[in-house]
């Protein structure tokens, strides 16, 4: 068979299929226990699925556990690495809070929890570096990542003891526990854990 990003992973227990109202006995299943129940070879299971799908192929989606905690690990402690995500923001009140985009909710509060507070791999001030002044470093935004004067002013106050996500795999949309305040651009979008409604974001245009 062809190598894809899929096959690459040589186990077909770490491919598992999304929620979809066309095959819901398939639904938050991985593509192993489908090709035993079905008596199918993993690839001609993935086949027949789409071929059951044909006319509805956007909604097969698949999450792919490619990596273990060791080997983010070892990426995460590499001097030059930020920790970022291609998550799109969903405000939970917004015109996108009905839409699903996993890790979006969990992927920040995730790394804190266990890559700071329960493993130590990083002290608090390595790790907040690692989330605000490194990324805004290395994409070029001058006037973020850090606290002093003439900077946007994107501030966060949590409490680092209970910082962490509650989202998971198949639930992605629910907001992480121990964020008291943020403010975007000088203003406070979430007081004591309550969204206030302002909206301070505005689009980042690099020149």
């Amino acid at each position: 068979g062809h190598r894809n990003l899929i096959s690459a992973l040589d186990r077909w227990d770490r491919v598992v299929l999304l929620d979809n109202p066309g095959l819901p006995e398939y639904a938050r299943r991985s593509i192993a226990d489908i090709a035993r129940e079905t008596d199918r070879e993993p690839l001609d299971a993935v086949y027949d699925i789409l071929l059951r799908e044909i006319d509805q192929l956007h909604r097969q989606m698949v999450i792919l556990h490619c990596y273990t905690e060791d080997d983010l690990r070892s990426t995460y402690r590499h001097e030059v690495c930020m920790v970022g995500s291609d998550a799109t923001s969903l405000a939970p009140d917004g015109p996108l809070a009905g839409s699903t985009f996993h890790g979006a909710y969990t992927w920040a509060a995730w790394f804190w929890r266990r890559m700071v507070r329960e493993t130590e791999t990083f002290t608090p001030e390595e790790g907040i570096r690692k989330l605000s002044g490194l990324p805004a470093q290395r994409l070029g935004i001058g006037n973020r990542g850090r606290i002093r004067k003439g900077m946007r002013a994107d501030i966060v106050a949590f409490d680092g003891r209970e910082f962490g996500e509650t989202g998971t795999t198949f639930e992605p949309n629910r907001v992480a526990r121990g964020m008291r305040h943020v403010m975007v651009n000088g203003i406070l979008s979430l007081r004591d854990g309550e969204l206030t409604g302002a909206r301070g974001g505005e689009i980042l245009r690099l020149h």
